[in-house]
């Protein structure tokens, strides 16, 4: 895969990190059959951090656990799947991040206003390039806590 295309177009990377955050911060960021953001929330407040940071092209995660191994490697897999279909050698990217911030002090107004238990969130997918370019991508919204008594469990098996 090393010798496909040449150096990304800056469009190119800005598509990979669009593509990168819009999948992370949509309900189909499934981890065992629950929503990706609302576990990792419910893991930010027992951890107790407000930041978890996903190192793409280092397949880790800081704070570090095995409870998302299984997310990690889907969306790295789908990071290196995006560069195939856009014909980038992997060494075209040499960092891909996706930092999701907690904010426990206040709710979201814009996802649920006044919901009891909804903390606020930022989602920033980074990514630099093979030249030191750097392309940030952020998305703001809400969520509870992952809560297992609340919410339907997905009963579609882990899709890659």
């Amino acid at each position: 895969m090393e010798a496909l295309g040449a150096v990304a177009t800056r469009n190119q990377i800005r598509g990979v990190a669009d593509g990168t955050l819009t999948a992370f911060v949509s309900r189909n960021n499934d981890v065992d059959g629950y929503w990706g953001i609302g576990k990792l929330c419910r893991f930010a407040l027992e951890a107790p951090v407000s930041d978890v940071e996903v190192d793409l092209v280092h397949s880790r995660m800081v704070p570090d656990t095995a409870q998302f191994e299984s997310m990690i490697a889907k969306y790295r897999s789908r990071l290196l799947k995006h560069l195939r279909s856009l014909n980038l050698a992997v060494s075209s990217v040499a960092e891909a991040k996706i930092t999701v911030a907690f904010e426990r002090a206040r709710a979201h107004q814009a996802h649920v206003s006044g919901a009891p238990g909804t903390l606020a969130f930022r989602c920033q997918a980074t990514i630099v390039d093979a030249l030191g370019r750097t392309f940030d991508r952020r998305h703001d919204g809400g969520c509870w806590p992952h809560d297992p008594s609340r919410e339907s469990r997905s009963a579609l098996p882990d899709r890659p």
